[in-house]
């Protein structure tokens, strides 16, 4: 369920409406409090985004599960083995926005 809030889904449609450049969001709070489900309600309404979903994993690690999960949602067969490689191909997507990528890893991913 998704009670009570209207504040938060407010602030995110209009940063993103009113978004020029690369921006950063952070989404944080105790357990079970909604904040996967507050992120997959926004992203729905946005025509070109990914949901990425990374727990615990080594850098190469996440480029092989965001090469899944964009393979997956895209139809496009690709395989990340670097970040370049990553960045290049969301560029050549038109921009495509990144809302999420939610990791709990150990080690830096980049």
């Amino acid at each position: 369920m998704f009670y009570n809030r209207d504040e938060e889904p407010s602030f995110l449609n209009e940063r993103y409406a009113n978004l020029s450049a690369g921006e950063l969001i952070v989404i944080y709070g105790l357990r079970r409090v909604g904040k996967t489900e507050l992120v997959r309600k926004f992203i729905t309404a946005i025509e070109k985004s990914l949901y990425l979903y990374i727990d615990y994993a080594s850098p190469l690690e996440v480029l092989d599960i965001i090469s899944k999960d964009i393979s997956r949602q895209s139809g496009d067969f690709v395989r990340f083995r670097d970040w370049d490689t990553f960045y290049s191909y969301i560029s050549s997507r038109g921009g495509t926005d990144i809302r999420q990528v939610s990791s709990k890893s150990r080690e830096s991913a980049s």
